[in-house]
């Protein structure tokens, strides 16, 4: 699967790549170890762990999580024959050989039963040190009793005669095979026993001097191939040479333990690259080239965190992805990585005085000669000589004028004629003498203009006419180097020409066309025209995403004319001088920081940048990017602005504050990725998945395991890392899973993708987070794939692939859906049935409707018919009697005139006359209200209403009916105001006015009043017409203004009336929205009154 698993004298651990599990003993419960303390762990072909201790032996399935304890049992023969376990061995078939204090054991990995082997020995108590296979014939068994050979398949123990010179048995401590030749470590040296000869050599181990001594005990054998035999003893390692067959002292190491572990030999191991690894006991670790027989020795250093962490080894295991791990005595782990240190890292140390003089580099120069000089922070400068591999250094020394101006060196520089320039963090400029290793010092005064503007040199750099600029924290300065004299460039205020800040920092650079760029602390990028001595601005504008990205400047470097790349305190900006445009990078776009020092480029078309979160690799093509950690050798993640360099030899320097990192671009290979990913928990509603093995599972059903739910506590059958596919409830569908790259290096960064086939399309990348959820997932199947990538972009070939499986609810399972299905369609038919009776009660019911319309209109119809056969009475009547009685009177009164019209007086012609004309009055006025009624029966009178002033139509009104009024002696009055006005159809409104004055004249008799009241309020104006006339008899009133009754009275002078008048008005008020009534009382008078508005709002 490739977890790690460590013994440790407190327990079990399960190391994932990122988190550790770890196993203790319980008392109470069965399913643990049998002891804390672990001495021997073996892993078995099938992946069943197995762990030795002095108190038993434990068997560990992973898959279930199981423990199995197998502990000697006094009177038991099926029992094991000591609880102190010394070695293990696996036949790779059904055998797992156990070797203890007392004896050898063998366990039946399919029923886990226990057979004890006896010993050819008197008391059958010995002690097994070690068990070596040499085909499936032979098992050689090393004992404190001496050597013994087993048949497998009879499970006979012999003891081969003649091994040992004099036959005197010793104990053997280590057995290796090479060639069917056996060779036996004892404690008494080396024997060699040949299958061929059936003859035994025996070899004394050579101790410091070179001397063979007797009495030596061989710890362990390693054989390399067929060059060597690697032998380790109290003396150390020895090689035995298979060509020459001498035996040599490798290393010499005579300390000693004082472990109380059962097995206290020291470690040795043999790596996939073919070096030796050898573990001593308080010198440290040892790496040997077998070919070379060169030694690398690691020890532990208190200085230094990445040094070995204890000299004391136990033992030494390397794992899939080539790490080494070490285990040590009392300081844990410590992991050797050979991929990780890419980069060479140079460092200070204490007990070296041939080391960097500092941790805290400022600035790098490869000279032309091959030399490198590194400015420190306090300890001045070092020049290293790689030829012989030593350091000079050069220091301020208080009282000596030629030595370094100041210790704290910001640049180092060469210029083209070879000179080394040194710019010094308060102690001004340098000149290095190399004839006499002296220095000839540049200091600001502040009253000479020609000196430099300040004593802190941060960056020095020659243009293309020789000239040195160097940039200070106190402006700018062009120093011609043969005279030592210098112009100043500092920031004026008010003057837009000028340097926009000071401080410059570490970056000057002269591009193509001439021009200078300088970048400043605060004053973003500046461009000088050296010609003109005009300096352009290039600042970071907030609102403006297409400006430089900050104003602290860092580096400049130009990758063609018209395009450069600036580093800056909050980003990284590729920078178009033609459009002068910014583009910005940040972490967002792969960046490690967006704090970015340095830029330096290579031969293959990148730029490494020296960042506050380690070392890019940006790719000028695609943009892509490489990060570099602490994991692969920097100094440490945070680096120098300043402390960057590319040398001739085409080597990268950059510093920082704990050291100095070089990078060889061209060995930087991409590192291939063959992690497996695995889930390693899994959470079902915010609770973790424990195992709880479940023994009545049927074989064929272990393809799918069951997450069940037990007192809110979820369990899986086996382990969630080793199961293909799961089944969860539906009320379970909220779930997270974590998981983890194994076989991998330590420390390594890994970025993963997922996708869960079914409800994903695309892989869902990420990033380094190693966890994912899923919730309100729907019934069904899905398919979780996880794959991971290493930091060179190499994705691993091996996959997390986990079927997940949600059962629907019984409301979405096919039975019930079924149910769901019949149920429905009962509830169809009853729906289909009273719809359909609904249906045929509504259509009655609409018969019905249609039935009682028909009636009423029937009814309305034969209303219409009634009041139309009423107006047909009532305008016959009006022709067959009113009409008819006037012209009856005009008849009888012209044949008076004609028959004696010249014998009749005056007097009575002008009374006949009088008659004459008031017949004639009296049919124009019934004709007139005959033919408007019969117009507005037949829609023919237009309503146009508008404003009008209704006290002119009251006047007008009252100036027709003034003669007939007086002739009758009725006094006629008004009550209005002047301009009242009103919203309505004036001629309308003058007719009515008109019939209500007429018959207020007709029914009032001599001296009488009749009075015309106008009152407004706010929405209308009421009219009333006043008299003190006849009146109506109450019975009567309900009979004016209809059509279908039939109410006459004649007036105070036997005037005669129609009543269409009334009927007129009746309809013209309504027509405007308003109301017209009547109130009267006999001998007393009328009142007549109507309203109409005064807005067209009612009206409308």
């Amino acid at each position: 699967m490739g977890f790690m698993w460590f013994a440790t004298e407190d327990g079990l651990n399960k190391y994932d790549g990122k988190n550790f599990t770890i196993y203790r003993p319980e008392q109470r419960n069965p399913n643990s170890l049998t002891y804390k303390w672990i001495e021997q762990i073996f892993v078995a072909p099938d992946g069943i762990l197995w762990f030795g201790s002095r108190g038993g032996l434990t068997r560990f399935d992973p898959r279930t999580e199981t423990f199995t304890r197998f502990k000697h049992q006094p009177g038991n023969e099926f029992s094991l024959s000591s609880d102190t376990i010394t070695t293990l061995f696996h036949d790779g078939g059904k055998y797992l050989y156990v070797g203890t204090l007392g004896g050898l054991n063998r366990i039946r990995q399919d029923s886990l039963s226990v057979e004890r082997i006896r010993m050819p020995v008197a008391n059958r108590r010995v002690r097994i040190n070690t068990l070596l296979p040499e085909n499936n014939n032979t098992l050689w068994i090393g004992t404190d009793g001496g050597l013994f050979k087993c048949d497998p398949a009879k499970g006979v123990v012999t003891q081969p005669p003649g091994l040992f010179p004099q036959g005197i048995p010793v104990s053997v401590t280590a057995l290796a095979i090479k060639d069917s030749d056996l060779w036996i470590g004892t404690t008494d040296g080396l024997v060699h026993y040949s299958s061929v000869t059936k003859r035994t050599r025996h070899y004394r181990i050579p101790n410091s001097d070179e001397e063979h001594s007797d009495g030596q005990t061989v710890e362990n054998l390693l054989v390399d191939g067929d060059r060597a035999l690697w032998l380790v003893s109290s003396f150390g390692l020895s090689k035995l040479d298979f060509a020459t067959d001498r035996l040599q002292s490798k290393i010499r190491s005579f300390a000693s333990t004082n472990s109380l572990s059962i097995n206290t030999n020291k470690a040795i191991l043999r790596d996939r690259t073919g070096h030796i690894w050898y573990g001593s006991h308080g010198d440290g670790l040892y790496r040997i080239d077998p070919l070379t027989d060169e030694q690398s020795h690691y020890v532990n250093s208190p200085a230094d965190i990445e040094s070995l962490s204890e000299n004391f080894i136990n033992c030494i295991y390397e794992d899939e992805a080539g790490v080494i791990w070490v285990g040590t005595f009392g300081a844990g782990i410590s992991i050797y990585d050979p991929n990780a240190h890419q980069v060479e890292l140079w460092r200070h140390d204490p007990l070296e005085e041939n080391s960097l003089p500092s941790n805290f580099v400022w600035s790098i120069l490869e000279a032309r000669d091959g030399t490198l000089w590194i400015g420190t922070n306090d300890r001045g400068l070092a020049r290293y000589w790689p030829k012989n591999g030593t350091f000079t250094f050069y220091e301020h020394q208080p009282g000596i004028a030629s030595s370094l101006s100041e210790s704290a060196v910001r640049a180092v520089f060469q210029d083209r004629k070879g000179n080394i320039w040194v710019g010094t963090d308060g102690g001004g400029l340098n000149k290095f003498r190399p004839a006499t290793g002296t220095f000839q010092h540049f200091r600001s005064i502040p009253d000479d203009s020609t000196t430099l503007t300040g004593n802190t040199a941060r960056v020095i750099y020659e243009d293309k006419d020789d000239y040195l600029w160097i940039g200070t924290r106190d402006g700018l300065n062009r120093m011609d180097p043969t005279t030592g004299k210098c112009i100043r460039y500092r920031h004026e205020s008010g003057n837009p020409r000028s340097l926009s800040h000071d401080i410059i920092f570490a970056s000057i650079l002269q591009d193509e066309k001439g021009y200078l760029w300088i970048g400043t602390y605060g004053g973003g990028l500046n461009r000088l025209d050296i010609q003109k001595g005009e300096f352009t601005h290039y600042r970071s504008n907030p609102n403006d995403p297409e400006s430089l990205s900050d104003d602290n400047v860092f580096s400049i470097f130009e990758e063609k004319e018209g395009v450069m790349w600036i580093a800056t305190n909050d980003g990284f900006n590729r920078f178009n001088t033609h459009t002068g445009k910014f583009q910005r990078f940040t972490t967002q776009d792969g960046l490690p920081s967006n704090v970015v020092y340095g830029i330096l480029p290579d031969e293959e078309g990148n730029l490494w940048l020296s960042t506050n979160g380690g070392i890019c690799r940006f790719n000028l093509k695609d943009y892509s990017t490489k990060n570099y950690d602490v994991n692969d050798g920097l100094q440490s993640n945070e680096f120098n602005a300043g402390a960057y360099h590319r040398g001739h030899s085409g080597k990268l320097y950059f510093g920082g504050v704990y050291g100095l990192n070089v990078i060889e671009p061209d060995k930087l290979k991409p590192v291939s990725n063959d992690a497996e990913v695995v889930i390693t928990s899994m959470d079902v509603l915010g609770s973790e998945v424990q195992v709880k093995p479940d023994r009545d599972i049927k074989e064929e059903e272990k393809g799918i395991y069951q997450v069940t739910e037990e007192e809110g506590k979820f369990t899986l059958p086996v382990s969630i890392s080793y199961a293909k596919a799961i089944k969860l409830n539906y009320r379970h569908r909220f779930l997270a899973l974590e998981f983890a790259a194994l076989k991998c290096p330590v420390g390594a960064t890994n970025r993963f993708a997922y996708r869960m086939e079914n409800l994903d399309m695309d892989w869902t990348h990420a990033g380094t987070r190693n966890y994912i959820s899923f919730a309100n997932m729907d019934a069904g199947t899905y398919v979780l794939n996880v794959k991971a990538q290493n930091s060179d972009g190499q994705w691993s070939p091996h996959q997390a692939r986990l079927s997940i499986i949600i059962t629907p609810p019984f409301y979405r399972t096919w039975w019930f859906m079924l149910f769901e299905f019949l149920f429905a369609l009962g509830i169809s038919l009853l729906i289909y049935h009273y719809l359909v009776k609904a249906k045929t009660n509504r259509l009655l019911k609409r018969q019905n409707r249609q039935i009682a319309e028909a009636n009423r209109r029937l009814t309305e119809s034969e209303h219409n018919l009634l009041e139309l056969n009423a107006t047909k009475d009532k305008f016959f009547s009006i022709i067959a009697h009113d009409l008819k009685n006037p012209f009856t009177s005009l008849l009888s009164i012209t044949d008076l005139l004609l028959e004696d019209f010249e014998h009749a007086d005056e007097e009575d012609k002008h009374l006949g006359m009088k008659r004459v004309n008031d017949a004639i009055k009296e049919i124009y006025s019934l004709l007139e209200n005959l033919l408007t009624w019969s117009r507005a029966q037949t829609g023919r009178i237009n309503f146009e209403p508008r404003p009008f002033n209704l006290s002119n139509v009251v006047y007008e009104n009252i100036n027709l009916h003034r003669v007939p009024a007086e002739r009758k002696g009725i006094h006629l009055q008004t009550e209005l105001e002047e301009n009242v006005m009103a919203f309505g159809d004036r001629d309308m409104i003058n007719t009515v006015v008109r019939n209500l004055l007429s018959n207020a004249v007709k029914f009032t008799g001599e001296g009488k009043k009749i009075a015309v009241q106008v009152r407004k309020n706010s929405h209308d104006v009421e009219v009333r017409v006043k008299d003190e006339g006849l009146g109506i008899a109450k019975e009567n009133l309900n009979m004016l203004f209809r059509i279908d009754m039939k109410f006459k009275s004649k007036g105070t002078h036997g005037e005669r009336g129609t009543g269409l008048g009334l009927i007129l008005c009746k309809e013209f008020i309504e027509r405007h929205g308003g109301k017209i009534g009547v109130k009267s009382k006999v001998d007393k008078g009328s009142t007549f009154y109507f309203t109409i508005p005064v807005t067209p709002e009612i009206v409308s």
